[in-house]
């Protein structure tokens, strides 16, 4: 028995297996980006390494509200997106360094 997180829903999930099988785990990739700007139609504009993505929407929650009011104040905010089974999941969002 093993107690897991649901990454897209944020649910603990119980599991069993067999003692000699195998489980199949999602590919995670976590990657940090700075959002330059919010299209009117909701998509960022994130920034890494000099490569520009516009493929994000801003998410209706507290980290989407974060960057909005970041945005608004002219701070550039550094998001952890997590892409896991097709979805990007911004984890945290702060102040970029730079």
């Amino acid at each position: 028995m093993f107690d897991t997180k649901d990454l897209l829903s944020g649910k603990n999930v119980q599991t069993s297996a067999a003692s000699k099988g195998t489980i199949e785990v999602p590919e995670i990739v976590r990657e940090n980006y700075t959002v330059i700007g919010v299209s009117n139609d909701g998509f960022m504009t994130l920034e890494r390494n000099g490569n520009i993505r516009q493929d994000v929407r801003l998410p209706a929650n507290e980290n989407g509200d974060l960057v909005h009011k970041m945005i608004k104040d002219a701070k550039y905010p550094e998001i952890v997106l997590m892409t896991v089974l097709g979805y990007d999941i911004i984890v945290s969002v702060r102040e970029s360094s730079e």
